[in-house]
């Protein structure tokens, strides 16, 4: 198994690198990153490269039998290439440049700026490629990072347009996908088309009159809503994914897809055979909502979703103004404060009803057998307290139980698994305090080499690795 961190050689003067590797020996360190952010020390000139340093580093490290991850330096474009080509610099959204004195300050269309990431990492590539301390490359550095997924230059309109002839074939399918009849936006030619950049209405209202709402769903912070189902899934101290939906999810016994908004025939298919083959899905409000162009369906809601979850929207409410609604189910008592769909169950069994309102009595929580699983339509938001009981209950229908009971706040808890290996357990106490752990066996801490049996016991901030 490998534990590491990333390292700077490049921070440090060259007599404190043995130290370093000594101390990270001493910490049961046995890889470092190195070189993301070296693109200067490595190409101080241009065309002129400088490996000295870095070999000697890794030299070091050796020594210590410290292996390397060898990352490429494209996040930092050097000070002379910037002053060299102005243009390789990206845009944001009112068109103001965003200069020099940070990082990832470039645009990933600009051809020049590919041009030079393709020498440096070339020479970097032929160097280091038979150098058997490497054992893997990172490519580039934190993606979108401080806002910088996005530019609004000259060379993302280009590349933007090419991308729209490819996909559409034609403008009519192009302004039909869109629906740009809407405030007189159909487009007649190419060229017309333009980046969703800043817009006049936006001052007043940027969520609802932005080209663009990206993850504000309507009037609320889809993050957010993601956020409040990781930590009631967290917090019940089990292990959670994160996954596209592209990938399988065959292997996941629970699937989470909070208002999940667009949708199409396709991925339909696919949820329905996983939940047939036995899956657990869980659905929220505002699923299926609309096509996958972000067109509104014409089907009724929730969509593609209906057959499904066995249900049908009839109403919903957009709660506002501080507006909250009482709902009581199999968490008890609980409180809508964002959205209320108003349901009504075509075989889906009520899990919860409204108990307030215009709608009270109504279906707000559902839960509809669909092959072998089941599928679980959660109709409203709900205070952190419901949602994690609710959690609890159906993460326990799904045969779903936490590595470690019982739980202890604060204390994360991953169970993972390779292939014939046994599996391990790494432990993470996020809290300032110390914290005791119930085991159910007697485990080795891969980290400090000690057995324990029964109870694990932390220091504020401390890691443990286990392994039985």
């Amino acid at each position: 198994m490998y534990f590491g961190a990333d390292y700077y050689p490049e921070h440090w003067p060259p007599e404190r690198w043995a130290t370093d590797a000594r101390l990270m020996k001493e910490g049961n360190l046995n890889v470092v990153r190195v070189a993301e952010f070296a693109w200067v020390e490595l190409e101080p000139v241009e065309g002129q490269y400088d490996f000295s340093w870095l070999d000697e580093s890794i030299d070091t490290l050796a020594k210590e039998g410290i292996k390397v991850i060898m990352g490429t330096p494209t996040a930092t474009p050097p000070k002379w290439l910037v002053d060299r080509h102005p243009g390789i610099l990206m845009q944001d959204r009112k068109g103001q440049v965003r200069g020099f004195g940070s990082r990832r300050h470039y645009c990933y269309n600009d051809p020049t700026y590919r041009e030079y990431t393709k020498r440096i990492v070339g020479e970097m590539a032929r160097h280091y490629a038979d150098n058997p301390q490497i054992i893997a490359w990172q490519i580039d550095n934190e993606f979108g990072c401080q806002d910088t997924g996005q530019c609004y230059c000259e060379d993302c309109l280009t590349a933007f347009k090419q991308w729209l002839k490819a996909k559409y074939g034609s403008l009519k399918a192009l302004n039909e996908t869109w629906g740009t009849v809407f405030w007189s936006q159909t487009y007649t030619d190419w060229d017309e088309i333009i980046l969703p950049t800043y817009t006049v209405c936006e001052d007043s209202d940027p969520n609802l009159h932005g080209h663009s709402p990206g993850l504000l769903l309507d009037a609320f912070d889809y993050n957010k809503l993601l956020l409040e189902y990781y930590k009631a899934i967290v917090n019940n101290g089990y292990t959670t994914d994160a996954t596209g939906i592209d990938s399988s999810l065959a292997k996941y016994k629970l699937v989470i897809m909070p208002a999940f908004n667009l949708m199409k025939d396709d991925i339909r298919q696919r949820l329905e055979n996983y939940v047939a083959q036995g899956g657990t899905l869980i659905l929220s409000f505002r699923s299926g909502t609309k096509e996958w162009s972000n067109a509104m369906t014409e089907e009724t809601l929730p969509g593609l979703f209906r057959n499904l979850v066995g249900v049908e929207v009839e109403e919903f409410d957009s709660l506002n103004h501080g507006r909250t609604v009482p709902v009581t189910g199999a968490f008890g008592h609980g409180t809508a404060s964002i959205w209320c769909d108003i349901l009504k169950p075509q075989g889906a069994q009520v899990l919860a009803r409204y108990s307030g309102d215009f709608y009270c009595g109504e279906a707000a929580v559902t839960v509809n057998s669909f092959g072998k699983g089941k599928v679980y339509y959660i109709g409203c938001d709900l205070d952190r307290t419901s949602m994690k009981v609710l959690m609890q209950h159906v993460a326990g229908s799904a045969g779903i139980v936490p590595p470690i009971s019982p739980i202890v706040p604060g204390v994360e808890v991953v169970k993972k698994e390779k292939d014939d290996e046994k599996p391990y357990l790494m432990v993470l106490n996020h809290n300032a305090t110390p914290a005791v752990l119930t085991l159910d066996d007697s485990y080795t801490d891969l980290i400090s080499g000690k057995k324990t049996k029964e109870v694990l016991s932390l220091e504020p901030y401390a890691v443990a690795m286990l392994v039985k």
